[in-house]
């Protein structure tokens, strides 16, 4: 899984990837920062939309949900779009998420 970070005008970054636990679970985690972004005492972070099981994603050379993610603002909010393994084997859905830090 990969980062993918945005910046709001305002000045807040905040970044957004994916963390593995023990076998395939994943959880999207949303990370944040207003001022002094390179202390990492600066960052807070907040899991998105919960944990769900890599091995219901689609194959394709391996678990794939796809290339269906991103990051962007509106006003104070951050937009996020991001794939997830189904509940159901071998498929996936797509989700947005409005986060306001």
């Amino acid at each position: 899984m990969r980062a993918v970070r945005q910046t709001r005008a305002q000045g807040l970054t905040a970044s957004g990837g994916s963390t593995p636990a023990a076998g395939l679970p994943i959880s999207y985690w949303f990370a944040s920062c207003a001022t002094s972004c390179t202390s990492p005492s600066a960052w807070s972070d907040v899991p998105v939309g919960g944990t769900f099981d890599m091995e219901k994603a689609p194959i394709a050379r391996g678990h794939f949900l796809g290339d269906y993610e991103g990051i962007a603002t509106n006003g104070r909010d951050f937009l996020l779009l991001h794939a997830v393994a189904g509940t159901s084997a071998r498929s996936a859905d797509v989700r947005f998420t409005r986060l306001t830090p």
